[in-house]
């Protein structure tokens, strides 16, 4: 058998390699058409690449040569793979059409090297040269996936859902949830302090939860009107000293040293297109 461990300690195991010469059925084990050359402990491989050939070795020795396929999380325990399997052929399952793609061999963190997207089951899709640090596709959630945040070493990330549950990957940290509570409005975003050690969730009447070393600089139910847009998205300042909310209206709010600039809503036009998201 052949054993892949990868970053985040996921084992997939091939049994029944070859142990016969081409053409026969002896036995004989003949290293060259066992695995492919530098196929070794230790090597490193990419997808697509052939690591092997099929076999009926070990207890298959009576049935036709065969691929017995296992994952294992890295505690140890079985995953079924057919859905893996079906998708890493280009074939659908469970409403899904793809499942995320393998990184590079030798991935680099650079900033703007590549970028992730989320999906709200909480698949993750990796591109360019950053890494896969794992994802909770094809895990049953409580609610959906909302929102992600990348670690600053760009070698980790978060995942938040709508009811404040957070899933962590890779560097990134666990320092707390809503998931447990009773919220007045749903999660819509997060974000991570500079340093990495916190995050900020906002819900969507623009409350302010902090984990870590997450300030708290004031939230939207703080100004006490009768009624507010819906937050859609924050963003922290570069000191992580203050924040930016955006409302679906086009409104900024800032708190603690976040300045002020202005908001679509403040430009007197008589129509526009509901803002989605804001950059710094």
């Amino acid at each position: 058998m052949l054993t892949i461990r990868d970053s985040a300690g996921w084992q997939y195991t091939y049994v029944h390699v070859n142990n016969d010469s081409p053409g026969t059925d002896d036995n004989a084990n003949p290293a060259q058409w066992i695995f492919t050359p530098g196929i070794s402990l230790g090597a490193t491989v990419t997808a697509g690449q052939h690591i092997g050939y099929l076999g009926d070795s070990g207890n298959a020795e009576s049935s036709s040569p065969h691929l017995h396929f296992e994952i294992r999380r890295p505690d140890g325990t079985y995953l079924n793979p057919y859905s893996s399997l079906r998708l890493a052929q280009g074939y659908p399952v469970d409403g899904r059409c793809r499942y995320d793609t393998n990184p590079p061999s030798s991935p680099s963190s650079a900033s703007g090297a590549g970028y992730w997207i989320a999906s709200n089951d909480g698949g993750v899709f990796t591109f360019g040269a950053l890494r896969f640090h794992g994802s909770m596709g094809g895990t049953r959630l409580a609610k959906p996936v909302v929102g992600m945040e990348a670690t600053p070493s760009n070698n980790g990330y978060w995942l938040v859902a709508s009811d404040g549950g957070i899933f962590t990957f890779g560097d990134a940290g666990f320092f707390g949830s809503t998931g447990a509570m009773a919220l007045a409005k749903p999660v819509v975003g997060m974000a991570a302090t500079p340093t990495g050690n916190g995050y900020w969730l906002v819900a969507s009447d623009g409350g302010i939860f902090t984990f870590g070393s997450a300030g708290y600089y004031g939230s939207m139910p703080g100004f006490g009107w009768c009624s507010m847009p819906p937050a859609i998205m924050m963003r922290p300042s570069s000191t992580g000293a203050g924040y930016w909310i955006l409302t679906n209206d086009g409104a900024i709010f800032t708190f603690g040293d976040a300045m002020y600039h202005g908001g679509v809503n403040a430009l007197g036009l008589s129509s526009y297109a509901p803002p989605v998201a804001m950059a710094l």
